[in-house]
C-alpha cells in the first residue's frame, strides 16, 4: 500500500546499513538495495530497518529448538 510505514527487523548489521543507504560495496547486495530503494521511493513507503541481535529475533525461537 502506498504512503505507509514498514518496520523490517534485520539481524545482519551490514544488510540493515546497506538497505538504509540504498547502496552497498557488494555487487549482489547493491543490486537488491538499489531496487528496493527505488520501489520504496516510488510508492512513498518509509522503511525502518533496525538491527536486532539475532538472539532477540522473534522468529529465531523456532530455529533454536533442539530435539535430543
Amino acid at each position: 500500500e502506498h504512503r505507509c510505514k514498514v518496520l523490517q527487523l534485520e539481524d545482519n548489521a551490514r544488510t540493515a546499513g546497506s538497505m538504509t543507504k540504498g547502496r552497498s560495496p557488494a555487487p549482489a547486495l547493491n543490486y537488491i538495495a538499489r531496487r528496493k530503494a527505488a520501489r520504496t521511493l516510488m510508492s512513498e513507503i518509509r522503511m525502518y530497518l533496525p538491527w536486532v541481535e539475532s538472539k532477540v529475533m522473534p522468529a529465531d525461537e523456532a530455529s533454536r529448538i533442539i530435539e535430543c
